[in-house]
């Protein structure tokens, strides 16, 4: 749960957008990947503090950038399924 399993995540990830992007279907192999990536993403929801933060602006940022990461994994979550 280490380096290695970042680095597999990160590889996955950058493959399963290059793989989105001209509709080839994800393997459900790759399933486990992509929920591991989704936990570290709410993990990190979860933990955003808003003192990390000058103003509400980028606190809103930060929050909207995670959330649209976590829906672009939904979305290959589904592909992964079918």
């Amino acid at each position: 749960m280490g380096r290695q399993r970042l680095r597999l995540v990160r590889r996955w990830l950058l493959r399963g957008v290059a793989m989105q992007a001209v509709n080839i279907p994800v393997m459900p192999d790759d399933v486990e990947a992509l929920e591991y990536a989704i936990e570290l993403i709410v993990d990190d929801l979860d933990n955003i503090d808003h003192r990390d933060f000058p103003n509400a602006e980028e606190l809103e940022w930060a929050i909207n950038r995670k959330k649209g990461k976590l829906e672009a994994l939904k979305r290959l979550v589904c592909l992964a399924a079918k």
